[in-house]
């Protein structure tokens, strides 16, 4: 699971990285979570209640307001 900022040049930078996942999946609840391999939860958006604010585009990445990430 990467997390990419766009820069100010247009270059992609990776801000994020999660390594202990195994799928990511957008819930109809409007939370965003990655899910390990033992099918428990390694990562949440904690988006729960917005689900208007997301989305995952036709590229498949998941594209929402909420900064998830300090960088």
């Amino acid at each position: 699971m990467l997390y990419l900022r766009k820069s100010t040049a247009g270059v992609q930078k990776l801000c994020w990285l999660q390594i202990n996942a195994s799928h990511a999946v957008y819930q109809r609840d409007g939370n965003f979570v990655t899910i390990n391999s033992a099918g428990n939860v390694s990562w949440t958006s904690n988006t729960v209640g917005q689900s208007g604010n997301a989305r995952v585009n036709s590229t498949g990445f998941f594209v929402g307001s909420k900064k998830i990430a300090s960088c």
